[in-house]
């Protein structure tokens, strides 16, 4: 057999022997904390927000390495159990990120009986976190 056929099969022996789907863990959660709960208002609609900080420490880009982001205070498909109140802090990722759609924030929580869940909250909109006090 010539290397690359070898290559070839390595390649695709490592794609097979990892898992379908990541686990909960291999997320890459990152550090948030809400700074402000507030609202935005569209053709008479106000809808509940909290404007978070999420904390990217690794991003090679300097500027991004804080990023703002209002979210709905009402989780998408569950109830809201985790508390988006000011100051507090927890666990999040974004997802779902498109060229049209800002995606969702999922934030990680421990539920009564100590299980740890998330939830989804829908991105409202990015803001300038140079420009939250």
């Amino acid at each position: 057999m010539n290397k690359t056929l070898l290559l070839q099969i390595a390649a695709l022996l490592a794609i097979l022997s990892t898992p379908a789907m990541a686990k909960h863990n291999d997320k890459a959660w990152l550090d948030a904390k809400v700074v402000a709960i507030g609202h935005v208002s569209s053709n008479g609609t106000e809808t509940p927000t909290a404007t978070i900080i999420l904390f990217d420490p690794g991003n090679a880009n300097p500027l991004a390495r804080q990023q703002a982001w209002a979210i709905t205070l009402q989780a998408a498909y569950s109830k809201t159990k985790v508390n988006l109140s000011v100051g507090t802090s927890y666990k999040a990722y974004r997802t779902g990120e498109t060229g049209a759609i800002y995606g969702v924030l999922a934030v990680r929580f421990v539920d009564d009986k100590g299980r740890e869940k998330e939830e989804l909250h829908p991105i409202v909109t990015a803001l300038d976190v140079r420009d939250i006090p």
